[in-house]
């Protein structure tokens, strides 16, 4: 049953966007074995997975909850676009990846409880020395961590970030705002409020996230063709 805002129609036109950007991604043709390519691929995948989580989500009327996708779901997209755009974007993977990694490889060293098997099953202090090396050499190609305004500036996105990415932050965070938004129903008239939990979201809420899901994913369809033909061109050289 359809509780959402929506109509058939709206709703079908991004079930149809993502079936369109499934085949795609069927038939594209890629190396398995090269990072950019897997980075690429993975972040189209994660953009499609998190596009149909929220139809389904706005199908049923949860707009609360599929602002909090959709922050995720422009994240990975924001990637994506820059990846495909600059064909050196993708050693700023590395770099925060490696952070990572020695950040946990320190914790096990240190006697984390949870990381009793790392510490149990490989050198930790071997694997810090590795790292630190990794770390340099993948310095050396420019690869640093950045935040996310950013990516969004990178990907020419500084509008989208400014308003509907930071707009979903509240859902996302445990703030002040987000919680009274989501959860109290305030009558500034009477000076009383209801408690709200599940409550069914409107129409203004679900629309934006309904046609500016549509639009990435047509924008990501555009993508992988891009990514295609630059890869098509380079086996043709």
């Amino acid at each position: 049953m359809n509780c959402s805002h929506l109509t058939t129609d709206e709703l079908k036109s991004l079930d149809d966007g993502i079936h369109d950007c499934i085949e795609r991604l069927k038939n594209l043709r890629f190396d398995k074995e090269d990072f950019r390519h897997q980075v690429v691929v993975g972040l189209a995948l994660s953009v499609l997975e998190r596009s149909h989580a929220v139809l389904l989500l706005l199908k049923e009327g949860k707009s609360f909850d599929s602002e909090i996708l959709f922050r995720s779901l422009l994240e990975h997209y924001v990637e994506l676009k820059n990846c495909i755009q600059d064909s050196g974007y993708h050693h700023h993977f590395q770099k925060p990846f490696l952070t990572g990694l020695k950040g946990t490889l320190r914790e096990a060293k240190e006697g984390n409880p949870f990381l009793n098997l790392i510490s149990q099953n490989i050198d930790v202090d071997e694997e810090l020395e590795i790292v630190d090396q990794r770390i340099t050499e993948v310095e050396a190609t420019g690869s640093k961590t950045l935040n996310s305004q950013a990516k969004f500036h990178r990907a020419g996105m500084k509008h989208e970030y400014e308003s509907i990415f930071r707009s979903t932050s509240e859902q996302v965070h445990p703030t002040y705002s987000g919680i009274i938004k989501r959860h109290f129903n305030i009558n500034h008239e009477s000076n009383s409020f209801e408690v709200q939990a599940f409550s069914r979201s409107s129409r203004t809420s679900e629309e934006p996230i309904l046609h500016t899901t549509l639009e990435i994913i047509e924008s990501q369809i555009q993508l992988i063709d891009l990514f295609q033909r630059e890869i098509d061109e380079f086996e043709d050289e």
